[in-house]
């Protein structure tokens, strides 16, 4: 049985989640065992997953210092409108004035790698940046 990983998304929006699930949809899984990477399990299309998929969350060591985690979802844990304003301001200067690599570059030193060996490792999320290099530097696939 060939094991997969497919690095994901958020599950909210509607485009990118509608051909994920597709796609998961299509797997013989009595050939295929498929695991999906999340960085949060987290929106209106979970429960549209099929039940033989295995999911797994991404764990950073310092979420206080991962800031997509509340920019994802500003108002869970009590994080108040006004403090989320505030952070999301800070936050929008920081990457201005830094260099997008580096940012990213230190949250994946941050990440746990994912524990399995795979096949293959796909990066359905597709945007190039974050979850590609942590895919490239933490998967074993």
């Amino acid at each position: 049985m060939k094991k997969i990983l497919i690095v994901g998304t958020e599950m909210d929006a509607v485009g990118i989640p509608a051909a994920l699930i597709g796609m998961l949809h299509k797997f013989d899984y009595d050939r295929y065992d498929v695991t999906v990477l999340f960085e949060e399990c987290l929106g209106a299309w979970m429960d549209r997953i099929p039940p033989q998929v295995n999911i797994k969350e991404l764990v950073i060591k310092n979420k206080l210092i991962y800031p997509w985690v509340i920019w994802a979802n500003p108002y869970r844990g009590h994080v108040s409108r006004s403090l989320f304003s505030i952070y999301r301001k800070l936050f929008r200067a920081i990457i201005r004035t830094a260099k997008k690599k580096k940012y990213i570059d230190y949250v994946v030193s941050i990440s746990e790698p994912v524990d399995g060996v795979y096949d293959a490792a796909l990066d359905f999320r597709g945007d190039g940046q974050f979850m590609s290099a942590f895919t490239l530097q933490h998967v074993n696939a």
